[in-house]
């Protein structure tokens, strides 16, 4: 009988030690060993969707995922296991200090206490910055503050909630990694627009949906909020048969586009345990609140109407013109964006309203002289960027009709600034606060637009690939901002013409109220525009 006991008490060491190797090789060991979630260890059999993202080795993972999926208990579970059995130094984000003192008391600190593993493994600096994990150690970071994090050097990121970051720090942080032989990275959020941090990221991997097979037909499918819920049952049901259909079920993850590097994964909240068909309607019928059920019970990105230019807009503009694309002008006024190609806008203002001429490409900038005679351009703004020497030259050509554009950090109410640099006439243009000013005469139908103006080949595409956001900035507020869904040259080039329309009207005003004398020296002076 002792021997028995003595053989079982051997195979049970022997297990253990089989175990402890096993988690020191695999996430998902790891994780159910040595990861409690109050008080318990995580069960995959709520969330088995994680499984295969607990067990995946690439070196770059993306989650766009709903709210409440269980992918926070991921980044923190992964953080420990790497820094610990691969002895890596870890840098975790959020997008903002308080949020990240928040998660690290509640979230980090509570698993530490929960696991006596984890516990045990814990050094003397243990604070909401710096986590000392065996021999390696997890740093803590607001991105708020780019200065807290240009100081680390790491082997791998946890970007959690990057939608809410400021995107022109995500290059900075990246490049943490600059010194590592490993150079792992994790992005995880909740999405707000199309092609924006998360749902940008994601793009660029395989995107991996969760497919399930249905018990009635075999049909196999991923979930889909519009064609797996039955809106009048409440209740989920397959795609194809419409019977019922369990979406806690065991399924699979399918890539979009097998090979990818990047593995990228969408979570929604038809794939968990803690929401039902029956909630998920509710949030959906509440209409003053589409963008959140979109972005925080599905996971995808969308849209708020007037937030963005629709081709409708566009159409119910032409729907009234009586005229087409005209090919000269008098007095007009021409905004250029530069692009693979030259982007032009051309209008001449009517009774003070905008009336779009021509648009257009042109491959060389020796062509743009040939536009500034044939319309008499009276007013032209160009933007400086990329090829600064070529849009100087230009410049040069035309001194009293030409601005070069740049788009800098200015005050909110001021829409634009002239003045002359070196021998060059330059505008400074508040970029939210113009594209504000243009897209609104789309909106309010102030603007006239050929009737056959679509036949311009990527102009509604580019006119339309703005959308107004608003993010958190440095100091913690948010501001609005617009971010590109796609190239937008022909977008920049009619704003550039709307600010060349306005600097014209300005030194129209000017010029009537001047006496003979003062004419000549108050043309295109420098000086503020501020438009309320």
């Amino acid at each position: 009988m002792e021997d028995i006991k003595q053989k079982a008490f051997a195979l049970m060491h022997k297990m253990q030690d089989i175990n402890t190797q096993l988690a020191r090789q695999n996430q998902l060991t790891y994780a159910k060993m040595y990861h409690p979630i109050r008080g318990k260890l995580i069960n995959f059999k709520q969330f088995p969707y994680l499984v295969d993202i607990y067990e995946d080795t690439a070196k770059e993972i993306v989650v766009q995922k709903s709210a409440q999926c269980g992918i926070s208990e991921y980044l923190v579970n992964r953080s420990f296991f790497l820094t610990e059995n691969s002895k890596l130094v870890g840098l975790y984000c959020f997008p903002a200090q308080s949020q990240l003192n928040a998660f690290s008391h509640a979230r980090v600190e509570q698993v530490i206490k929960q696991s006596p593993h984890l516990s045990e493994l814990t050094g003397e600096t243990n604070n909401v910055s710096l986590r000392e994990i065996g021999t390696s150690h997890i740093y803590f970071r607001g991105m708020q503050d780019i200065k807290q994090i240009i100081s680390v050097d790491a082997d791998y990121l946890m970007l959690d909630e990057i939608d809410a970051m400021r995107q022109d720090y995500l290059p900075i942080v990246e490049k943490r990694l600059g010194g590592s032989t490993r150079k792992l990275k994790h992005y995880v959020s909740t999405p707000t627009y199309p092609n924006y941090g998360i749902n940008k990221k994601f793009k660029e991997g395989d995107q991996r949906e969760w497919y399930i097979k249905c018990d009635e037909c075999g049909y196999l499918q991923y979930l889909d909020f519009f064609k797996n819920v039955d809106l009048k049952k409440e209740i989920y049901v397959c795609k194809k048969c419409k019977q019922p259909i369990n979406t806690l079920k065991n399924g699979k993850w399918i890539p979009r586009y097998k090979g990818r590097e990047i593995h990228s994964y969408h979570i929604s909240k038809l794939m968990s345990s803690r929401s039902s068909a029956k909630e998920l309607i509710k949030s959906f019928k509440n209409k003053a609140a589409l963008q959140h059920f979109y972005n925080f019970d599905l996971g995808i990105p969308y849209v708020i109407t007037g937030s963005r230019l629709q081709r409708d807009h566009l159409n119910a503009i032409t729907s009234k013109s009586d005229y087409d694309m005209k090919y000269s002008g008098e007095r007009c006024c021409m905004g250029i964006d530069i692009g693979v190609d030259i982007n032009l806008y051309i209008t001449q203002l009517i009774n003070g309203r905008p009336n779009t001429l021509f648009a257009g490409t042109v491959k060389d900038f020796e062509e743009l002289d040939r536009y500034m005679n044939i319309y008499n351009v009276a007013m032209c703004v160009i933007d400086a960027l990329p090829e600064t020497r070529e849009s100087k030259k230009f410049a040069k050509r035309f001194p009293e009709r030409v601005r070069l554009a740049y788009y800098p950090s200015m005050k909110m109410d001021i829409y634009y600034k002239k003045e002359v640099r070196d021998e060059i006439k330059i505008v400074d243009i508040n970029r939210t606060l113009s594209l504000d000013y243009m897209y609104d005469d789309f909106f309010m139908q102030k603007i006239k637009l050929p009737k056959n103006i679509e036949s311009v080949e990527d102009l509604y595409d580019q006119l339309t690939a703005l959308i107004r956001v608003k993010e958190v900035d440095k100091t913690g507020n948010q501001v609005a901002k617009y971010i590109e869904q796609g190239a937008d040259h022909y977008a920049h080039a009619r704003n550039y013409c709307r600010v060349a329309e306005a600097i014209l009207g300005e030194y129209d005003s000017d010029m009537f109220r001047a006496t003979p004398s003062q004419k000549h020296d108050r043309a295109f002076s420098g000086g503020n525009k501020r438009m309320m």
